[in-house]
């Protein structure tokens, strides 16, 4: 089984640790730089680099585009060429319906995309945070779009079992509406309330352990995170609007509304996570 991975950061690094580990997986890696090259496969993250596009990929049996959501797709027009017949190729975009509505249109009819997103990660970059136990107990999402081969969608979902991820399979539509909830609003509240700091200068001297907590993921990589909110804007905006009625509504409430509301919303964060860990 022979694996290319294009971009070796955090998430194809950690990707192409797990591959070679559990699959026993010949991995090889695009990088733009020989130090990450060199470090990848010191970490155990791949078997061989290059920096040659064409190299990387054009004995791969599977391609995953590990890189930030705007260059995927012309990574991948320009690396199709170079793919052999039968190619199976995947990427770990953040979002779906650019990646997908670009490359389905355009894709030799010899191989197969099936587009997808392991819901894992951290708010580190680079390929130094790699694990190979990254994706372990993580959804990994799916968004395969007809004509289906259902054969290739299985070769797939093996894969991804063998990571220890859970597969979930849904349309690219419904997969970004999701994670402007999920991971593309919350990453938004967490930037603009650094920036609110702004607002009073004694603000920063009593920062504590809810503002660390939720301000965790302004420290994630700006590059990707450009990507994801310009290629998503318009369902996390419908997102925001819907949290401010929300939150408007709580300060209005009377104190014993107040109260059952902040309880059953605490039991239910208590529910979601607990079933997470059992």
């Amino acid at each position: 089984m022979r694996v290319s991975i294009i971009g070796v950061g955090l998430m194809g690094g950690s990707l192409g640790m797990a591959l070679r580990k559990r699959l026993k997986a010949f991995v090889k890696g695009h990088v733009r730089r020989e130090e990450t090259g060199m470090k990848a496969v010191e970490l155990g993250a791949l078997d061989e680099w290059s920096l040659s596009l064409e190299e990387s990929v054009k004995n791969a049996d599977y391609v995953f585009f590990a890189t930030p959501v705007k260059s995927i797709i012309n990574i991948f027009k320009e690396a199709q060429p170079f793919l052999k017949k039968g190619t199976l190729v995947s990427d770990l975009g953040s979002t779906k319906r650019s990646i997908v509505r670009e490359i389905t249109p355009v894709l030799r009819d010899d191989l197969a995309f099936i587009g997808g997103h392991p819901m894992t990660g951290s708010e580190k970059s680079g390929i130094e945070h790699a694990r190979a136990d990254l994706y372990e107990g993580a959804t990994y999402i799916l968004t395969p779009v007809p004509p289906y081969d259902r054969g290739r969608i299985d070769e797939l979902i093996e894969i991804i079992k063998s990571l220890g991820a859970n597969p979930f399979i849904i349309d690219p539509e419904k997969h970004d509406l999701l994670v402007a909830l999920v991971s593309h609003l919350p990453y938004l509240i967490s930037v603009s309330l650094v920036k609110l700091l702004d607002e009073d200068p004694e603000a920063e001297k009593v920062v504590a352990g809810n503002f660390r907590d939720l301000t965790r993921p302004a420290s994630s990589d700006p590059t990707m995170w450009k990507d994801i909110l310009r290629d998503n804007r318009d369902f996390i905006k419908g997102k925001l609007f819907k949290l401010y009625e929300i939150m408007v509504k709580v300060l209005e409430m009377k104190e014993e509304d107040l109260y059952q509301f902040l309880s059953s919303i605490k039991n239910r964060r208590d529910s979601i996570f607990l079933t997470r860990l059992s």
